[in-house]
């Protein structure tokens, strides 16, 4: 009897810590593939999954929130002229601790919205993410594309300035 106790709490064991590396391991790699879904699920207009690498704390510089960026995906998701063409490369990752973490990526583009093409980039963003309970990355801040010459052109272009 004694065996089966010291069997069954062996194998609980292992499932316990192979669940928590499938939940929390590799780090960088989700964090990898954390961006790199959210990318394509813009591109494909693919709402829901792009909203699921955003956290629902974000918060920009430039004071955008996650409504914000809700509200702004969803319009350019609904406009069927709407195109967006993406390269994001990850060029480096950085946990600072369990929760958080950094990365740096070059995004660059082209976007046709509300009737208006521009190609941007190449520019280096900064993307902040936090982990959640249950190990999933979400972005909750990118800066560094604020002050990019192509992005403000871009802005004037659709305000019509």
């Amino acid at each position: 009897m004694g065996r089966w106790w010291i069997l069954t709490g062996a194998i609980a064991l292992t499932a316990l810590a192979a669940l928590g590396w499938y939940l929390y391991g590799n780090a960088e790699g989700k964090i990898r593939a954390t961006i790199s879904a959210g990318a394509q699920a813009v591109e494909r207009k693919e709402f829901g999954a792009a909203m699921r690498c955003v956290s629902p704390r974000y918060k920009d510089r430039s004071g955008l929130t996650f409504r914000d960026v809700q509200r702004m995906l969803f319009d350019f998701c609904r406009d069927k002229q709407s195109q967006l063409w993406l390269d994001v490369q990850v060029i480096q990752v950085q946990p600072v601790d369990f929760w958080q973490a950094f990365a740096l990526v070059q995004v660059q583009g082209i976007v046709e919205a509300f009737g208006v093409p521009a190609k941007f980039g190449p520019m280096t963003v900064n993307v902040t993410l936090e982990r959640t309970w249950w190990g999933r990355w979400r972005i909750l801040s990118t800066d560094g594309w604020q002050d990019h010459p192509d992005i403000q052109k871009f802005q004037g272009k659709v305000l019509g300035e």
